[in-house]
């Protein structure tokens, strides 16, 4: 029963889609500058979004993740319309990765190997 529960808490939260928007300040500002921007001016509470996650990455940029598409395109529209001078506003691209398989054996072709590696998982 334990297990059942579990795997069903585990579906349940990959189920769970999030969209990210990220915002970066045009002047090269740091991000506690942008973070009180995003959290007074805008105040997110006010406009009824409800963000999951506000953190600052590496690369100068806060990435803010919400589960909802509708919110996402409402916060990116306000912050481009009060702001769009001195905040920059994208949406990240998801990244579709390719693998590469080395060592395939010569008789092995395109048809056969889906097929080997759908039954090998």
């Amino acid at each position: 029963m334990y297990l059942e529960a579990l795997s069903g808490y585990q579906q349940k939260s990959a189920e769970q889609k999030t969209f990210q928007l990220t915002v970066k300040s045009k002047s090269g500002h740091s991000i506690e500058h942008t973070k009180t921007i995003v959290k007074t001016k805008l105040n997110p509470v006010d406009m009824k979004i409800g963000i999951t996650t506000f953190k600052g990455l590496r690369n100068g940029r806060l990435l803010i993740e919400i589960h909802n598409k509708q919110e996402i395109d409402a916060l990116s529209k306000t912050v481009n319309e009060m702001y769009g001078d001195e905040l920059e506003v994208s949406t990240p691209r998801r990244r579709y990765p390719r693998p590469i398989i080395y060592n395939v054996p010569d008789e092995l072709n395109i048809e056969n190997a889906k097929e080997q590696i759908i039954t090998k998982q």
